[in-house]
């Protein structure tokens, strides 16, 4: 899971929701079912509200998509209603001058058997906001496919203050261990537990993940190695490979690969 945590707060009032005590227990219960729950990917990020309508416009699917092709229009959905003017909402937290709003991706790994997330989806942010103790404004997005190949998953956006006006903070430990326990749990609770095979197929999977990270940092290394790429290039790699889904990863490590054979193509060949 890929996160950002809010920052110490700067101002009275700010309000932190720690919920240490029920991370904790999160903990211990994720330990002893983690293997026999339903997988999911969830990645939480924080942005100025000033720049949330190019988001609304994303999750949306508001306009043409990369490829100049007409985009079959998403809509939006809260916590009450089926139907929701993404820009009105978000507008209304960018004129209240909200420090921030949160971006949450929640990516069930079967998430195509869920047909309709909203239930579901309804169930976990009631969870999430029993833990951190307070109400926050939310609209949620369904994209059944992206182009990268990521199955159904659920784009957020999600209010920086809570119920009351305070600004809200997310306990790192929750966004480390808690969010991903309760969406898994939510998810098992949808899809049932996960049978024995698909547990098997898991492991080989995590598995055949690993090997590949590891060829990568391996060919990303030696392409510095061999002046085909610089360090801040390399880093740039790291970054897109860990935000890409698998199909993306393929294509930038066949890309580092591919480098690195031009380059050697075109050293001499030794005599001897």
């Amino acid at each position: 899971m890929s996160a950002k945590a809010g920052p110490t707060p700067s101002a009275a009032g700010a309000k932190v929701l720690q919920g240490r005590g029920c991370t904790a227990r999160i903990g211990i219960s994720a330990r002893s079912s983690r293997l026999s729950m339903q997988r999911t990917v969830v990645k939480l990020s924080y942005h100025p509200v000033d720049g949330v309508r190019g988001l609304v416009c994303y999750a949306a699917h508001g306009g043409l998509d990369k490829d100049g092709n007409e985009q079959e229009p998403v809509v939006g959905y809260s916590e009450t209603e089926d139907a929701v003017d993404g820009h009105a909402v978000t507008a209304a937290w960018a004129s209240a001058n909200d420090p921030r709003y949160f971006h949450m991706i929640v990516s069930p790994e079967n998430g195509d058997r869920i047909a309709d997330t909203r239930a579901m989806i309804r169930a976990g942010m009631e969870q999430l906001q029993k833990d951190w103790g307070t109400h926050v404004e939310w609209i949620a997005y369904q994209h059944d496919r992206d182009q990268d190949g990521a199955g159904r998953h659920v784009h957020f956006l999600m209010r920086g203050v809570d119920c009351n006006g305070d600004e809200l903070l997310i306990a790192p430990s929750y966004v480390r261990d808690g969010l991903i326990y309760r969406w898994s749990e939510q998810v098992t609770k949808e899809l049932g537990p996960r049978s024995e095979r698909e547990i098997r197929a898991g492991l080989e999977q995590s598995a055949r993940l690993r090997e590949h990270k590891l060829e990568k940092d391996r060919l990303v290394e030696q392409a510095v190695e061999l002046g085909v790429m610089t360090r801040k290039q390399a880093s740039t790699i790291n970054r897109q490979y860990v935000k890409s889904g698998q199909n993306g990863k393929e294509q930038l490590t066949q890309q580092v690969r591919n480098a690195i054979d031009r380059q050697r193509s075109q050293e001499p060949e030794m005599t001897p």
